[in-house]
């Protein structure tokens, strides 16, 4: 084979590898990936550009159409190889700034404190609703909730009182000071004063007579 032929022969393997890799580059440029709905959204920016086609690698970015709606799922997307966005189109909805009526407090042995906070069907983001314990519970930490955002926040416990029953002080032997015998029921980090019952006394290694409540138990005295 003179030289001739042989640069015809690698000339025509050459060109076959050309038009090889031109089709799959033609291949390649013809996959699209198709345009979803804008749900209050507006595309903010795209690489290549933001006008279709939207061929593979394409980058879109997006905002919401409002300042006081919230975008909900990627802010960025890419046309992946297959012709399907690696994830669909994000959408924006309203931001909610009013809060409905303060949550019910029943459960947590609270009120609130106003008979208007019980008639207000909305209140503004900020507002600030105070609340209450039922008698004989005690307020721990901040008594109010904030409408936050469309949502209450706010955290805070009503403490159960102590309640020294008749059973028990029989079991024990034990009677409330003549100065308290109208206070069965006392408040958390409040005291009772007992004594034995007539007859009695305080039996060996038993707790002192004055006891303190604590997050609603109390230790009680014995007397033999």
């Amino acid at each position: 084979m003179d030289v001739f032929q042989l640069k015809m022969k690698y000339s025509k393997i050459f060109f076959h590898l050309l038009m090889v890799i031109l089709m799959i580059k033609a291949n390649a440029e013809e996959v699209i990936c198709q345009e979803q709905e804008l749900n209050n959204v507006q595309i903010l920016m795209g690489h290549p550009g933001i006008t279709p086609p939207y061929t593979s690698g394409h980058v879109l970015v997006f905002k919401c159409t409002d300042v006081n709606m919230k975008l909900y799922g990627h802010r960025a997307i890419e046309c992946q190889s297959d012709g399907n966005w690696e994830n669909p189109y994000p959408q924006c909805q309203v931001i909610k700034t009013d809060c409905e009526p303060p949550p019910n407090m029943n459960h947590k042995n609270a009120d609130t404190l106003h008979l208007l906070d019980q008639r207000k069907t909305e209140y503004k983001s900020g507002e600030k609703v105070e609340y209450t314990c039922l008698a004989t519970y005690t307020m721990e930490g901040d008594p109010h909730m904030t409408c936050a955002q469309g949502k209450w926040e706010g955290h805070f416990t009503c403490i159960e009182p102590c309640y020294a029953s008749q059973p028990e002080m029989d079991k024990r032997n034990i009677q409330l000071r003549k100065s308290e015998f109208e206070r069965m029921y006392v408040p958390h980090l409040d005291h009772l004063t007992f004594v034995c019952k007539s007859g009695k006394y305080r039996k060996r290694n038993s707790v002192h007579f004055r006891q303190q409540c604590q997050y609603g138990k109390m230790t009680l005295p014995e007397c033999e």
